[in-house]
């Protein structure tokens, strides 16, 4: 049975296989950006079926570059695509880049751009959310 530390592992690896983006499986205290950050949400652990298979949320926060930087809006639009190359969807939901065993991972939610201040420079960042089911 796949854990949540294989899933989280895994998400982080389709998405820098996948979109050629560099994906951290947990937090750190610095951001390298370009880069992604993957986190996972709340779950009910009542909705375990069988104790063997479960929905699971996970977030990614992406933090593309300064975000007065040109380079940095269109390599966010190019993140957000819906598809093709260098689409954080797309690469999430290939079945083919998950190391780990899962159902699917589907992603639920592209936000939008926003600009967050991380240590006095201000990036273009947005969070994307994913269902894996595992």
């Amino acid at each position: 049975m796949t854990t949540i530390a294989e899933a989280r592992d895994s998400l982080a690896e389709a998405i820098t296989a996948g979109a050629g983006l560099r994906a951290i499986p947990y937090l750190s205290s610095t951001i390298a950006h370009p880069c992604a950050h993957v986190r996972l949400g709340a779950y009910d652990p009542r909705m375990v079926l069988g104790k063997s298979k479960a929905e699971y949320q996970f977030s990614v926060s992406v933090f593309v570059g300064v975000a007065s930087e040109r380079s940095a809006q269109v390599r966010c639009d190019a993140l957000r695509e819906p598809s093709g190359a260098g689409s954080l969807v797309a690469a999430i939901e290939d079945g083919t880049l998950w190391a780990a065993t899962v159902d699917y991972a589907q992603v639920i939610l592209v936000g939008e751009p926003t600009e967050v201040v991380i240590a006095e420079e201000t990036l273009m960042m947005f969070e994307v959310d994913v269902e894996v089911v595992f």
